[in-house]
Order: structure tokens, then C-alpha cells, then sequence
């Protein structure tokens, strides 16, 4: 495996931990928050980028997805987001493991997953 190919996999890991972690409070000062359930949008965006930059890091390291390859990248990243749901109920103290997030982490891994090879397509595998 290519460690090189998967810096911006760990970033986006990495920053979504840190979003997930963070007080609510600080959250709250960001406008886009203010929005009604802008919050499980910004879920799904999140898993959504983190599965397709998993998936253009094994692309730029193996040069083909198998199905059983992109299975096992669909786990990680939905995995990943159930333990984040996970955490937050556990070790923080003003945020909460929300059911609709869970689904909206699954939906975002999903929906990357599915559009993949349309965005392969237009080459956009090189920026994540």
C-alpha cells in the first residue's frame, strides 16, 4: 500500500473526527448551523468526500476497485461514522449520537460510492 496516496484520506478523517468532537457551542457560532437540519447535509457531505477520497487514494495506488475492494471501503467509511456517533454519546458532554445522522453518514458513503465512476469519468479522482 501507497501511504503517499492516502494523506488527504487521513486529512479528511482527521478534520470530520475533529468536527465531531468539537463543543456544540462552537459549532453553534458557525451561520451555516443556524440553517434547519443543515447539520445532516454537512453529514452527508462529509462521508460522501471521505468514501470518494478513500476510493481515488486506492484508485491512484492500484489503478482498478474491485467489488469486494469498494465493499470493504463502504465498511470503513460507514464503520467510521457509527464510531464517531459513538464517541460523541460517549466522551463528549453537549453533543449526542443521533439516529438521522447515522443515516445521513450512510447515505453520504453511499451516494460516493455509487457516483464514483461518473466522476472518474471526468478525472476529479486527482483532487482527493
Amino acid at each position: 500500500m501507497r501511504f503517499k496516496n492516502y494523506w488527504k484520506t487521513l486529512l479528511i478523517a482527521a478534520f470530520i473526527l475533529f468536527g465531531s468532537i468539537m463543543s456544540s457551542k462552537e459549532l453553534n457560532k458557525i451561520p451555516l448551523f443556524e440553517i434547519k437540519n443543515s447539520d445532516k447535509l454537512i453529514h452527508f457531505a462529509m462521508y460522501f468526500v471521505l468514501t470518494f477520497s478513500m476510493l481515488s487514494s486506492y484508485f491512484k495506488s492500484y489503478s482498478n476497485i474491485s467489488i469486494k475492494s469498494k465493499v470493504i471501503i463502504l465498511a470503513i467509511a460507514g464503520l467510521y461514522g457509527l464510531s464517531l456517533e459513538g464517541v460523541q454519546y460517549y466522551l463528549t458532554s453537549d453533543r449526542s449520537a443521533e439516529f438521522a445522522d447515522m443515516i445521513a453518514n450512510t447515505l453520504g458513503c453511499i451516494i460516493g460510492l455509487l457516483s464514483y465512476p461518473l466522476l472518474l469519468r471526468f478525472s476529479l479522482y486527482k483532487i482527493l
